[in-house]
């Protein structure tokens, strides 16, 4: 009980602090305030810890933003790929304004046990990345599950899951963007 309460504790801190820095519930547009999707760098992976904290982050970048949240987990060679692969596609987003926020996820907590936002997503295998917008999940994209391939298809389906991040992400750009049609 002790361990629950002190992970409430932990997650009502990181919301406050979302808040405190302009970003999340409460940080909308006020009198003589910048709208709160001004405060979000773009150009960054943001660290997504709950439920909540995804449901803070996307109501502050707004209802046109594309959030894609890559899932990872701390121990896994594939996902530090993937990640180096959305911190590429957050800046490449940042200086073109494509109008996507870039969030990692790591399916473990602090206690090694299934995060919130997994089990709400069924995350059950890692890498993956889900694509929302409007709230709504769009698309979503997992990798293979490493345990049941052979030695020598390790490589050559970590080259295909590592391009085919950035082809689910011009994907889903372009269908939900209406901009982005628009030549």
């Amino acid at each position: 009980m002790e361990s629950a309460w002190r992970r409430q504790e932990e997650e009502e801190a990181a919301l406050a602090a979302l808040a405190a820095s302009g970003v999340g519930a409460g940080a909308g547009p006020g009198p003589g305030s910048a709208p709160a999707s001004a405060s979000l760098d773009p150009a960054a992976v943001h660290a997504v810890r709950s439920a909540a904290h995804l449901d803070a982050l996307a109501s502050a970048a707004g209802a046109s933003t594309i959030i894609a949240v890559v899932f990872y987990s701390r121990s896994c060679g594939t996902c530090k790929a993937w990640l180096a692969e959305a911190k590429a596609l957050a800046a490449e987003a940042g200086a073109s304004r494509s109008g996507v926020l870039w969030a990692s996820h790591d399916i473990r907590d602090a206690w090694d046990e299934p995060s919130d936002l997994a089990r709400l997503h069924r995350v059950r295998a890692v890498p993956a990345a889900l694509f929302f917008s409007g709230g709504a999940s769009v698309r979503r994209l997992a990798a293979p599950d490493s345990r049941a391939l052979t030695p020598g298809a390790h490589a050559r389906i970590g080259r295909w899951a590592h391009a085919r991040l950035r082809d689910v992400a011009a994907e889903v750009i372009f269908r939900e963007t209406p901009s982005a049609r628009r030549g």
